[in-house]
């Protein structure tokens, strides 16, 4: 019974993996190969690096690691001996990828020693101060960052901007920022953060209208646009129901 049981369970989570594949990943044809020739470890390396990080759900820091052994003692042997600022940004994306986020400061802190201005190394020093907690440090690097482009990212540094100055509980700044955020992104976790707000402002009309009008944009849009945000509309649906 349990020899069935399993095989019915590794089963369904090739085809399960398979599926996926086939609607959502862009690089399909390679991983068709991949699941075809090597079943269910194919299917758990899929799930792991493809299907996982698409959810935003964190992939297991000791499998990252494993995987990317290598790249990252190439990585630190290049910055070690070549030393450039795109050297050390290389090795701290890959730290930080692999939730090495101390050690991702480091590298980052060193590009910057080598190009003071550099975009790529400011956003990511802060993106690991934040993950670190280290939310003081973070306004800084972005407030330096948005002074050289408004626009990085797309508006990810400016949505990360005003999620720090939330987190650093100073309300009326990041109530401030993310108005202006949203008049430019429709970032859905920029209206979250806001409705917090302006909910703890007291002010529940205004913050049920801010998620209801994201709620309704991404129900609008394209299905595959709202399936990448639909954790957020749970979210918001959540904190509706709060307000509510």
């Amino acid at each position: 019974m349990i020899p069935g049981a399993v095989g019915l369970l590794f089963t369904g989570l090739w085809l399960f993996a398979i599926f996926d594949c086939v609607i959502n990943e862009p690089e399909k044809t390679a991983w068709i190969v991949i699941l075809l020739f090597f079943s269910f470890p194919g299917s758990i390396i899929y799930l792991l690096i493809r299907w996982l990080p698409r959810r935003n759900s964190q992939i297991p820091n000791f499998f990252g690691r494993w995987t990317r052994k290598r790249e990252l003692w190439s990585a630190e042997v290049d910055a070690k001996n070549i030393g450039k600022a795109y050297q050390y940004i290389k090795l701290g994306d890959i730290r930080y990828d692999i939730a090495m986020y101390e050690e991702a400061e480091e590298a980052y802190q060193m590009a910057l020693e080598k190009e003071s201005d550099n975009n790529q190394a400011l956003w990511g020093l802060a993106s690991a101060q934040i993950k670190n907690k280290k939310f003081v440090l973070a306004k800084e690097n972005l407030e330096k960052l948005l002074e050289i482009d408004p626009e990085y990212k797309y508006g990810d540094a400016s949505l990360a901007y005003g999620e720090t100055l939330f987190n650093l509980q100073e309300l009326d700044s990041a109530k401030e920022h993310l108005q202006r955020h949203l008049k430019s992104w429709t970032h859905p976790e920029a209206a979250i953060t806001l409705a917090k707000i302006l909910a703890e402002e007291g002010d529940r009309k205004s913050a049920h209208e801010c998620l209801q009008n994201m709620i309704s944009k991404l129900k609008g849009s394209s299905y595959f646009h709202y399936k990448r945000h639909r954790r957020a509309v749970s979210r918001a649906e959540k904190l509706l129901r709060k307000l509510s």
